[in-house]
């Protein structure tokens, strides 16, 4: 994005201003966001919707706050907003990609049980109901995660091309 900025006669300092501010409130509403899609849990323990450490993010909040907050930052600034969006675009899909290993750690994106030798033990709180009951619970998710992560890396790509190939233009008509 610094490149990219640059390249575009776009000051990077203030580009790096503009994704502090987004990715801020791209987490507050991805918190939201998640909060208020199983509000019969936090509704009842108000407390716990502060307690991020436990989990609960959900990207499609963190989109539309993150989107939102660089809309508002980039007009009160007098900068070209679909121009900022276009220079950032491309590490969406990335971002995408982080939020899936928190998925597998969190014990929340696996795969299917395996006897395969990197396997790895899901708790049966985090099963599937079909199999918490089984015994033990091995799942292969490297093989999920290596294809979330190509399909990402190939969006990544995408983008990037994109942003190349029409003069620089996703959203913006300025190159």
């Amino acid at each position: 994005a610094h490149r990219e900025a640059i390249r575009r006669g776009e000051d990077p300092d203030q580009l790096l201003n503009v994704i502090v501010f987004g990715v801020m409130w791209g987490l507050i509403g991805a918190r939201l966001y998640y909060v208020l899609f199983n509000w019969g849990y936090y509704g009842l323990r108000p407390l716990k919707i502060l307690a991020v450490w436990e989990g609960g993010l959900a990207i499609h909040g963190g989109l539309l706050a993150g989107a939102l907050a660089t809309a508002i930052y980039t007009v009160r600034k007098k900068l070209p907003v679909l121009t900022y969006m276009d220079i950032m675009a491309p590490s969406l899909p990335l971002g995408q990609a982080i939020g899936r290993w928190g998925n597998f750690f969190n014990q929340e994106a696996f795969g299917i049980p395996t006897d395969l030798p990197w396997k790895l033990y899901i708790e049966p709180y985090h099963r599937p109901p079909d199999l918490a009951a089984v015994p033990s619970h091995w799942a292969a998710p490297f093989t999920q995660l290596a294809r979330e992560l190509e399909l990402r890396d190939t969006d990544v790509e995408t983008a990037l091309i994109r942003v190349r190939s029409f003069v620089g233009r996703i959203l913006s008509t300025r190159p």
